[in-house]
């Protein structure tokens, strides 16, 4: 995990880890009763890699940050079968804020723009054995804050 800010109105983050989620001592048994031995395989769910990196801008009433996450391949069951997977992914997402203060009687106005999956990646962030569960592709939010 690291930030940086070199200027007052940029700062720089991001953290990444690398981990070897395996099974040492573990049999699972078979609908007939004869046991596998999952020995030293991949527990399923578990990527071996995941990172995120994100850079921000603040300059008086507005902001942008820029975010991007990787999640590397995962095994949607303990057996480490290469047609149950989910493939590695990268997604960017932008945010965007304006604030007003003291306006219309108000403490503060805010309006803000999110956009995710900014790229338009196809992906699956999740999987359960043949089954895979697809992320939508790019959205955009926009919401107002109103401070009375």
């Amino acid at each position: 995990s690291a930030q940086w800010q070199p200027l007052q109105f940029l700062e720089f983050s991001g953290n990444a880890t690398y981990s070897r989620n395996r099974f040492v001592d573990h049999t699972e048994f078979a609908s007939d009763g004869s046991p596998i031995s999952l020995n030293g395989k991949r527990i399923a769910g578990f990527p071996d890699l995941l990172a995120n990196a994100r850079v921000t801008l603040r300059l008086d009433q507005a902001s942008v940050s820029f975010a991007m996450r990787h999640v590397g391949k995962f095994y949607t069951t303990n057996r480490e079968e290469e047609s149950r997977t989910v493939d590695a992914f990268t997604v960017g997402d932008l945010a965007v804020s304006w604030t007003l203060t003291n306006i219309l009687s108000l403490q503060s106005l805010e309006l803000k723009c999110d956009v995710s999956n900014v790229f338009d990646v196809l992906y699956a962030p999740n999987g359960e054995k043949d089954e895979f569960f697809p992320a939508s592709t790019r959205s955009v939010f926009v919401s107002l804050g109103v401070e009375l």
